[in-house]
């Protein structure tokens, strides 16, 4: 087999070879005879001939290689393009998130992108070769196919959103473009396809068709519809809402801002439309109630808001509004106008009579509070008197009995003092003024510590503890929380007492510490008078403080609870 390369070398020899021969026949010819100087003429001749060929050769051969070079260099730079077109293209597809495969006309895949790849679990040299039947369960394969035969018998391309489920579980909703490749005949070769997930988008669009509904719902259910107003085109839209308060035809309505005026009732309607004028004028919402004068002649009331909106120049672009049916409202309004006076008479009797009992009660508190502690503390004094005078004549069995009397004497005592206070906390009036908690919390710990110096307790404030509320009731309030929380962390080497703002809520504020605690399936029970979690013979007490303090809080329009 010639190489190709070293033709034009061959063709040099060939030639040199026939001239040689030639002139060999004809010197022979010519005999012995012939003259030395026709012999030399001839070997100039030869001599030419032979340069000339060989300078013909060797043009030819570096012509020729020079070509197949250059052929060989396009063909190498060809090929690069080529790669590098299809490493390009093939990273775009496989960039986009999008499904994208490609199909012969018996629907059998040539090739697909890495999403293609991840919806299906397997990898691309695993999908060519291969239909849907094979990769797919047989119902979605079949569907998957008749789609492919329904598009390849109408010759263009076609849309379709199915529901399908990846291999991980996941249902999705495609939205899928199947389109024909024609051959150079303009044969039908196959298809190419594009599916994307719609899933999220179907999902925000139920959410909105449910919002929608709700809204249209809400709106019923409130008498409130909402408007807009085109300013350009002086094109109006009305809810469904506003159609059944104004009880128009949506039909025959004229969705214009003059066909709304025409509704209004006239002796308003200068008034509304001023309103409106002087809202795009001002550049500032506006509110207004007015009357609709109805085709039967019946009056409704509305309130309408609207607001507008301006382009850079100033100039109105649209306005929004809202409706409101009030008729109900504006007639318990009158009507009520009317069970005022007589309940403000009424009202200041009820406080008359309220005040001449509060008076009742505190003499009364006070009474049987003098009236109750004089035995009591006889009580207390006698049974002291006979442990201290007759303790040697008595056993012990008689001197713990003493010592109980003694104990429910002053038990009682501090029984009917929690009382009184809980008497006064509804009874007195509220003086209202700053008050620093932490201060307050400061003080009540420092007489707690005075009380029992041996104690070793970790009073933790938060910053800006400031409130607006009564002093003293907050101070009352703050002797029997922080009380509470020295009582029930005595059994601790290092007591740790916390007040402070709720993360996030700075209106909330908390008490907390590391003492026994309780259960919270009893919390129900922490702020009923009398109510205790714990038996007095483990933490004193008269299950009054809580009670106590949530009328403090409920007083200053609070509300208070527990967490364990």
């Amino acid at each position: 087999m010639i190489n190709a390369s070293h033709s034009p070398l061959r063709a040099l020899v060939i030639v040199t070879l026939i001239v040689v021969a030639a002139i060999v026949i004809l010197v022979s010819s010519l005999g012995i005879s012939l003259q030395i100087r026709q012999f030399e003429g001839l070997v100039y001749i030869l001599g030419a001939v032979v340069i000339l060929a060989g300078l013909a050769g060797g043009t030819l051969f570096f012509l020729f290689e020079r070509r197949r070079r250059s052929d060989y260099a396009l063909l190498l730079e060809s090929r690069e393009i080529l790669q590098r077109d299809q490493t390009l293209l093939r990273s775009l597809i496989d960039s986009i998130p999008d499904l994208i495969f490609f199909k012969d006309s018996e629907s059998v895949y040539l090739g697909c992108n890495k999403a293609f790849e991840e919806f299906t679990g397997r990898v691309d040299s695993r999908i060519v070769g291969l239909t849907d039947l094979e990769i797919f369960t047989p119902e979605l394969g079949e569907f998957f196919r008749e789609k492919d035969r329904q598009m390849m018998a109408e010759g263009k391309a076609r849309r379709n959103e199915e529901w399908v489920d990846y291999p991980d579980g996941r249902r999705v909703l495609l939205d899928t473009i199947k389109t024909p490749y024609y051959g150079p005949d303009g044969e039908t070769q196959g298809l190419i396809g594009v599916s994307r997930d719609i899933t999220e988008r179907y999902r925000i669009g139920e959410r909105l068709r449910k919002s929608q509904d709700s809204l249209s719902k809400a709106q019923r259910l409130a008498h409130i519809g909402n408007w807009e107003l085109d300013l350009q085109g002086n094109g109006l839209w009305w809810s469904d809402e506003i159609f059944r308060i104004f009880e128009i035809d949506q039909e025959l309505f004229g969705a214009t801002y003059e066909g709304f005026l025409d509704v209004i009732h006239p002796e308003d309607r200068e008034e509304v439309n001023r309103a409106y004028t002087e809202s795009l004028l001002d550049r500032s919402p506006y509110e207004i109630e007015h009357r609709l004068l109805l085709a039967d002649g019946r009056i409704k009331y509305v309130r309408e808001r609207c607001e507008s909106y301006f382009d850079d120049q100033g100039k109105p672009l649209k306005s929004i509004g809202t409706v409101q049916d009030i008729t109900e409202h504006h007639q318990a309004r009158e009507a009520l106008s009317t069970l005022n006076l007589e309940l403000e008479d009424r009202v200041r009797e009820r406080t008359s009579e309220l005040q001449v009992v509060n008076k009742e009660l505190e003499s009364f508190a006070y009474s049987v509070s003098h009236d109750l502690r004089t035995p009591l503390r006889a009580i207390d004094g006698f049974s002291l008197a006979l442990a201290e005078d007759y303790a040697e004549q008595l056993d012990e069995t008689a001197l713990d009995y003493l010592q109980r009397v003694r104990n429910g004497a002053q038990r009682m005592g501090m029984l009917i003092d929690d009382l009184l206070q809980l008497s006064r906390v509804n009874r007195s009036e509220l003086t209202l003024q700053e008050v620093d908690l932490g201060e307050i919390a400061e003080a009540v710990i420092e007489e707690l510590r005075a009380g029992e110096p041996g104690r070793q307790v970790e009073l933790q404030l938060g910053s800006d503890m400031h409130v607006h509320g009564d002093h003293r009731l907050l101070r009352v309030m703050l002797d029997n929380l922080l009380g509470n929380a020295w009582k029930f962390t005595a059994r601790e080497a290092v007591a740790c007492i916390t007040l402070e703002h709720k993360t996030g809520h700075p209106g909330v504020f908390f008490i907390s510490d590391n003492g026994v605690g309780f259960d919270m399936r009893h919390a129900a029970k922490l702020f009923g008078a009398f109510q205790r979690l714990h038996r007095v013979t483990d933490f004193s007490g008269t299950g009054v403080g809580l009670a106590t303090v949530q009328r403090i809080v409920h007083r200053h329009g609070g509300r208070i609870w527990a967490e364990a």
